[in-house]
């Protein structure tokens, strides 16, 4: 299925771009963690948001809680959006870069064929992500056990990651896609970063209420609510898995594409 001395390249060549965008999380997950003071009336902080910011997040703020304190703060759109930007980066790092600077050229001609190379190339990216969500998951737990011990409910915590890896499976799937019918890096990041980026416009608009609430069909954020995770509803067994199906499907075409596409090589 894949190539491990070219999964091993993919790792070195995106080892600072993932460094970067980890560390952004990681950092983030911690300076939000260490201002997090349940005894200074962290509700009243989340009862100031002005109703549209809570509506966005979709967050019911009727109950002060860790694991709602970092919905609100973190997984609500920040975690999204940053990870979004790595994935959109690296697919179009992984693909169409190569094909526009000629290294799938060198890559071609190894015994390995196309569908070996882009399946190397899909599967580093899927990983990269898990384990990215692995570290800001696990700095967020030793962080909480020693601060913050019994506060945290720890299902709920990583149910966040898993939402949020899912959305991003989804996301990246787009990029990788757009990458993968790429022939400049140029067009890879227009195609990629626009989709993605008119999905979250549309969630925004959606979220304003009103006429505009029917948009809410149209993008694929709608399946990752925060709150579906705080208020414990059942909708995220149907919603995260139908959104990794929906990224696999993406990774599934942009593979098929790239194997029978002419490239300029």
């Amino acid at each position: 299925m894949f190539n491990f001395s070219l999964l091993k390249r993919a790792g070195k060549t995106n080892a600072k771009l993932w460094i970067a965008f980890t560390g952004i999380l990681v950092l983030q997950m911690l300076l939000v963690l260490s201002v997090y003071n349940p005894d200074a009336g962290m509700e009243r902080v989340l009862h100031a948001l002005p109703e549209g910011v809570a509506a966005l997040l979709h967050i019911n703020m009727e109950t002060d809680t860790l694991v709602k304190y970092l919905a609100v703060s973190l997984f609500g759109f920040l975690y999204p959006v940053i990870s979004m930007v790595y994935g959109i980066l690296a697919a179009n790092r992984l693909v169409a870069k190569k094909v526009e600077s000629g290294t799938m050229a060198y890559l071609l001609s190894s015994p390995n064929g196309r569908g070996r190379i882009v399946n190397t190339q899909a599967f580093f990216l899927v990983f990269s992500l898990f384990v990215m969500f692995g570290c800001t998951a696990a700095a967020g737990l030793v962080f909480c056990v020693v601060c913050f011990p019994g506060k945290l409910d720890v299902t709920g915590f990583l149910l966040l990651h898993v939402g949020v890896f899912c959305l991003e499976i989804c996301l990246s799937g787009i990029g990788f896609l757009a990458s993968c019918i790429s022939d400049e890096s140029r067009y890879s990041l227009a195609l990629g970063a626009g989709i993605s980026t008119i999905f979250l416009l549309l969630r925004m608009l959606a979220d304003m209420g009103g006429g505009l609430e029917v948009l809410k069909f149209a993008t694929i954020f709608t399946l990752f609510h925060t709150a579906d995770i705080v208020d414990g509803s059942l909708n995220i067994c149907w919603k995260f898995p139908l959104l990794a199906v929906i990224g696999f499907l993406f990774y599934w075409i942009g593979i098929a594409q790239f194997k029978k596409r002419d490239l300029p090589l």
